[in-house]
């Protein structure tokens, strides 16, 4: 088991590398769970979902938008038939659940207990997963079990070329090559998949393709700083402070003020090197002394980021089960000062195998590694997850979602994650166009 490989980009929702206990590949990039690592820590019997669908590839354009460009590829689709009665073949109902910025996982096709999956059975729906295109195994452009990750490539990933997909798909799939009339395709999403599904939607283009969507937790405009997550999260504490009368909220403020000024002084250096034991220590002769800085302030951020978000997730019971704010608040109030209570929450993580190494691996340079090569083997979940991370930091500064989570908002967090922080985006796609950067 190696270190957890741990670095600061800014992302919507896929954050830094927040499980820091010896865990073999990051689990968070700046606070958004990589779907590989949900799909490990949350209910086992996630596991026993493996053959409940069908799997299969849809040839797929690779460019919807350049008439010259003939080249296909395979997009992973997943099938869940249990629900539909394939002898209805007028107006059937289609569930299409929208992939996103990682590996298309089948319990979204086969988990009974969700609410949509509820609402298929009910209106035996026939329910489908797309992959989105340069995820999981859905690459334009592999060489072998390499899928192309290369800036050149990543030209071609754009939520207007996934939403062509979709397109593509709902006109031309056959399901059985079944003719169906007037089948009633409806889309489903969340988070960056439900701004897909809004779009979807609400243009007029592809509107006429589907009569209905749930598009959850989606963001709609571009947005460069999105310093609001941060309030939504603060919000979360200090209600839940004040729900259960405690001072929660201001440990929280007063350890994330006390971790910056630490970072100052010689003496809080030591203080913090030692309370988290951080690899390699904090050191003011190291080159870009700044960078692993506000790496380490941003990977604490990303961990009380993941437990607020997923507090109140009703998908899986690891958070009801204990890994939410209550017992977040609890380590934070027994805790003999703000600081060591943030190092109990980092160190807190249920679904760490080895909780004995408990180190906070900070190394920069060897973290963004990782992520700033071209191709990445599409069947080692653990380069899935760091492709992923690349692509979505695509998605969100090389087109220009933004979304970048900040605490530019200067409040509970104080500024433990900077906009100008995002420069580091760069070191993950094109390293050699970086000198010298000063974040704070």
């Amino acid at each position: 088991m190696t270190n957890s490989k741990m670095v600061v980009v800014f992302l919507l929702l896929v954050g830094s590398l927040a499980f820091v206990n010896s865990l073999h590949i990051p689990g968070f990039v700046k606070g958004k769970p990589l779907r590989h690592h949900l799909d490990k820590i949350r209910l086992p019997g996630n596991a026993a979902l493996d053959s409940c669908a069908i799997e299969f590839y849809f040839t797929q354009i690779v460019d919807h938008f350049d008439s010259t460009n003939k080249d296909t590829w395979q997009q992973r689709v997943q099938l869940n038939s249990k629900f539909f009665n394939s002898a209805v073949t007028d107006q059937p109902i289609i569930f299409l659940m929208i992939g996103g910025e990682g590996s298309a996982e089948q319990k979204w096709v086969c988990r009974e207990d969700y609410t949509y999956m509820k609402l298929a059975k009910k209106y035996n729906a026939l329910v489908i997963q797309v992959e989105h295109r340069f995820f999981g195994k859905s690459y334009p452009y592999k060489n072998g079990t390499m899928g192309d990750m290369s800036t050149s490539t990543l030209r071609l990933l754009t939520s207007q070329q996934a939403l062509e997909d979709l397109a593509n798909f709902v006109q031309n799939y056959k399901y059985n090559n079944i003719t169906w009339t007037n089948p009633k395709w409806v889309v489903f999403g969340g988070s960056y998949p439900g701004s897909l599904c809004a779009w979807f939607r609400g243009d007029s283009k592809y509107a006429n393709l589907t009569v209905g969507g749930i598009c959850s937790s989606a963001p709609l405009l571009p947005k460069l700083d999105f310093y609001e997550y941060a309030e939504v999260m603060e919000y979360a504490f200090k209600n839940w402070s004040a729900i259960q009368n405690t001072n929660c909220d201001q440990l929280i403020t007063d350890g994330f003020y006390q971790l910056r000024q630490n970072t100052y002084a010689d003496s809080g250096r030591a203080k913090l090197n030692a309370v988290f034991n951080i690899t390699p220590p904090l050191d003011p002769t190291m080159k870009n002394f700044d960078f692993f800085v506000t790496n380490f302030l941003a990977n604490i951020f990303s961990v009380f980021q993941g437990i607020d978000q997923y507090t109140f997730d009703g998908r899986d019971n690891i958070t009801i089960g204990g890994y939410n704010i209550d017992n977040l608040c609890k380590k934070m109030i027994a805790a003999p000062d703000p600081v060591t209570g943030i190092a109990n929450v980092v160190f807190w993580d249920p679904t760490n195998p080895n909780p004995m190494a408990q180190y906070l691996d900070n190394d920069y340079y060897d973290d963004i590694a990782l992520f700033n090569k071209s191709y990445y083997d599409y069947t080692n979940n653990n380069q899935q997850d760091i492709a992923a991370s690349r692509g979505w930091m695509w998605l969100c500064c090389g087109m220009a979602l933004g979304w970048l989570q900040t605490t530019e908002n200067n409040g509970m967090f104080n500024h433990a994650v900077p906009l100008r922080h995002a420069f580091l985006f760069l070191y993950m796609l094109r390293p050699d166009l970086i000198t010298d950067v000063h974040i704070l």
